[in-house]
Parts: C-alpha cells; structure tokens; sequence
C-alpha cells in the first residue's frame, strides 16, 4: 500500500514538475501543497516514508527521537543543529560521472581518455578529500594550504603516485605557494602547475626541477582573440601571453606544456550552451596543440551543474557526447590528435553528499501573511550563500509530514533583519507541517518538528568557517559523519561541535571565564 502510495505521489510531483518548467519560474525547494505528504519520493535521495524523511535509507527522523537507535554504534536522540555528512554520495557522483564518459567514449569512438578531478576548494574537509581520492578522482588544489593538504594524503595512502594533481591558483613569483609547489614536485611526480600569468612562469623556470605546465587562458564563450582581450577578468592569460608562454615553454629545458585549462562558468542548465561556450577555447587548443607535441590535456575546469533544488534536470550523458564529439571535429580540422579531457568537479562531487538539520524552536503568528517558524540556528551563518547571492536550497521537514503543510517562512536566531529564508524577495514558496503558534513548542518534544536544509555540502562550511567565532556568538553545530563500512554497513562518527568556552576563546577571551553575574558575588 505504501508503495502505491508512493508512485500515486510521484506522479503527482512529475506533474507538478512539469506544469513548473512550463508556466512557473521559481525554484521548488520542497513540497508545495497544503496536503500530507506520508509516502513520497521528492528526489533520488529523499523520500518520505510513513510521515518521516529519509536520506537513502537513512531514518532522519530517529536521529532526534528518545529510545531509538538506528545505527547500533550511534545513541539517540542528537540535538540541533546538526550537520550531516553521508560519505557513499561522494563515491556515487565520483562514479557516475566516470560511467558516463567512458559509455560516450565507446559509443563515438573517441580516441582520449576522461579524467575526473575533484576540486577541493568546494569542502577541503579530511573526510571529503580522502573519500574522493579513494574513488579514484585526482586532486585540484588552489593554494599553499592545499599543497600540505595533498602531502598528508600521500602520507596516509589516499594520494597515489599514479594520481594527478593540477595547480590551479594564483601563485606569484617566490610566492609561499610557489615554493611548497617546488616541494611538492620532489614528492609526487603527477603535478600539473597550471600558470595564469607570466610572471608565475619564470618561478618554474628557474626553479631547476622539472615540471607539468597547464595554460590558463582568459576565455567567456565564443569571442574574437580581439573581444577576448577586452574582457575584464582577473582569471587567465591574454591571447597574446599565452603565445609567450608557449615560446618560453618550449625553450625551457625542465618545462613541458601538457594541458589547455579552461573555464565557462557554472550551473549552467543546458548542454548545448554549455559546450557552445567552450568551443571558443576548443579552437584555440587545437591551434595550440599543432606546436607542442607534449600538450595532451583539455582541461574544461568547473561549473559542471548539481541540484539545489527539486526541480533540477541536467542530461550528463548529452553533455559528454556534444564536447566528445565537437572535439572530434575541431581536432579533425587542424589536423592533430583529440586530447584527453578533465573536468574539476567541486559542487558536482560535494553538494549532495550533505545537510543541516534544526529544530522549529518557536512559531510566530503576529498578524503576518505567513507564520515565522524559527529555527534554533542561524540560516544566514550557516549557509552564506542565501545571505549573500539568495541562493535557495531544498528544504524539507524530517517528521509529521502526515499532518496539513502550510507556507511558512523561516527565521533564524540572529537578530539580523537577513537570517531568513527564503531569501528576501524570493517568488518561492516554502511548505512545512502544521504546528501552533506560541512561545515555545511542547516540552516533552512530542510536537517538535525538525526540519533539513539539503545539499548544502558545496562552499557552505568552506565559506562559513570550521571552528572559530561566528555572528551573535552562535557555536559550530555536532556533525554525524555516516559511512558504508563492510558488508556496506552504516558506521557513524558524531564530532563535537563548539561550546561557548570554545567560541570565547577563539575570539580571545580565553578558556573557562566565568559566565554567570550570580558567580561574582
């Protein structure tokens, strides 16, 4: 019966769905309707089962409820806010992606290889960067920090001597950067120092050790070389210093030029404009590859588009055949071999993989057109990209989703105008259970209702600080790590988040002052 239910359901959504692309412009962040939805599948990774939500197979719900124990090496119920991280996503996107280029790669012949690398700017955490090392992508790093980060994968055999590691970053000439790179190239031989300026050149040039050298080349969409030089970007070398580092390439005796780097932009929903953007730089790796024989490498970079929200469609299939196949035939017209192709996969690998779960601390009536649900976190902290470019994330209650919705709108516990969500200004409508308004919830948390912000794993906990002070003094949240041990057993590992001693201290107030006015009398 629940099954049905759940077909019945997601038909409903599809029609949903599809009236949405057509007539609609907003972003579906949840369920939007009045009605219980006890049994249904929003996404690949979440559904409602019996009014509560899982990830997977992950009951959310348990996670705060007394008596349960859903992981045999986790206690229950966790408090809130908490971040959750599943590890097994990061290897299936890693893997999928792998899947659908090698499929293209047979059906149109093409004579290249694919290369995945996962851009760790996007989660720089431990946990993230050994879990897509071990599943095998290479490694994009853009700074010094990063460059030690790499060492201690190599140290602890995440990072192996086949793998590749690409340099991107700006690293200017004696740069503490530059220097830990020349390090570095004396560790592992599969580095790859992508220069975006002239000037970062001559460092490898005259450090004595050879090295990999990748070409930035400043480069939006389909311009003229003459319209590229106009363009006001601090990314890239122009047309004309790219020819110089060439020339400066090849009569260097420890430098090789083996990769064209790159970028178009990101999130973008179509394939088509997707590859049109990059034809641009698909000639000009063509010409560039007519001179050194050693280039092999087109690198595309980044912007490759994930879901934030319910309603996201991207076909990476058409995606793969269209660049395959434009390179074929570019290639093809001047004469020289297809590349291997590489992508640097950040957001692609990370956003889906995690989420922050609060508690509906308080409901607000006040006369509003809609009832304030306040959480007992703050949104704008913990995820600066709804503060700061309004961006919207997938929204959806962990529990009661058996009762009546009604549209809401979220406040956090700071006391900024900004901690809300939607973002102000939004046209998208958030839908959550039920719950009266008053000054507190029921004390016994039979009522309670939690809710999740979803892939959030991209740039959030990078841009918001791991550990130190953050606005109105709030405290980094618990995060419950889940992993598939053996026999593809969930394992779990709950790390503690901050207390107030701790934010005190960060900020220099020190350790363990005193923090009640009754201790100084």
């Amino acid at each position: 019966m629940i099954n049905d239910t759940i077909v019945e359901q997601t038909n409903f959504a599809h029609s949903q769905r599809n009236k949405t692309s057509s007539t609609m412009s907003h972003p579906i962040v949840g369920w939007e309707s009045k009605t219980s939805v006890p049994n249904h599948k929003f996404s690949e990774l979440l559904s409602s089962r019996s009014g509560h939500l899982f990830y997977e197979d992950v009951d959310l719900a348990q996670l705060f409820m007394s008596g349960e124990r859903f992981v045999s090496d986790l206690d229950t119920p966790l408090s809130t806010p908490l971040e959750f991280a599943f590890l097994p996503t990061i290897r299936r996107k890693v893997h999928e992606m792998q899947q659908v280029f090698a499929d293209v790669i047979d059906e149109v012949g093409y004579g290249g290889s694919f290369e995945f690398a996962f851009a760790s700017k996007a989660n720089t955490t431990e946990k993230v960067v050994r879990t897509a090392l071990d599943a095998g992508a290479h490694l994009e790093m853009s700074s010094a920090g990063d460059v030690e980060i790499a060492t201690r994968m190599i140290d602890r055999n995440h990072l192996p001597p086949g793998r590749q590691v690409i340099a991107n970053g700006f690293k200017s000439f004696g740069s503490d950067y530059a220097k830990r790179l020349e390090g570095f190239r004396r560790l592992h031989d599969g580095l790859t120092v992508v220069v975006d300026s002239i000037s970062e050149l001559k460092h490898f040039c005259e450090s004595g050790l050879e090295f990999d050298i990748g070409l930035r080349q400043k480069r939006i969409g389909q311009k003229s070389e003459a319209a590229l030089d106009e363009v006001n970007s601090r990314f890239g070398l122009s047309c004309e210093d790219s020819e110089i580092a060439a020339k400066m390439i090849e009569e260097a005796p420890n430098l090789r030029l083996t990769m064209y780097h790159t970028m178009v932009g990101t999130q973008m929903r179509d394939p088509n404009v997707f590859v049109d953007r990059l034809q641009g730089a698909m000639h000009a790796y063509a010409k560039m590859r007519q001179r050194p024989h050693s280039l092999s490498i087109f690198n595309f970079g980044g912007g490759m588009p994930v879901a934030h929200t319910l309603e996201f469609e991207f076909d990476y299939h058409t995606l793969a055949r269209l660049m395959l196949t434009n390179l074929q035939q570019i290639c093809g017209e001047y004469g020289v071999p297809v590349p291997n192709v590489m992508g640097e996969f950040g957001r692609y690998t990370t956003a889906e993989h995690a989420a922050y779960f609060f508690r509906i601390a308080n409901v607000k009536d006040h006369g509003a057109a809609l009832p304030w649900y306040m959480v007992d976190g703050s949104i704008m902290t913990s995820f600066p990209d709804v503060w700061g470019l309004d961006e919207h994330f997938i929204v959806l209650p962990l529990n009661h989703l058996d009762r009546p919705f009604q549209r809401v709108q979220l406040g956090g516990m700071t006391c900024d105008h900004d901690d809300t969500y939607p973002p102000r200004g939004s046209a998208t409508p958030l839908y959550l259970p039920t719950v009266r308004p008053g000054d507190g919830l029921e004390r016994d948390g039979s009522d309670d209702l939690f809710i999740g912000f979803f892939n959030v794993g991209a740039y959030q906990k990078m841009l918001r600080g791991v550990g130190a002070g953050k606005y109105c003094v709030l405290p980094s949240a618990d995060e419950l790590v889940m992993d598939s041990g053996d026999l593809n057993q969930l394992t779990s590992h709950l790390i503690p988040g901050q207390t107030i001693d701790d934010v005190l201290g960060s900020l220099g107030y020190g350790q363990h002052g005193r923090t009640s006015p009754y201790e100084r009398a």
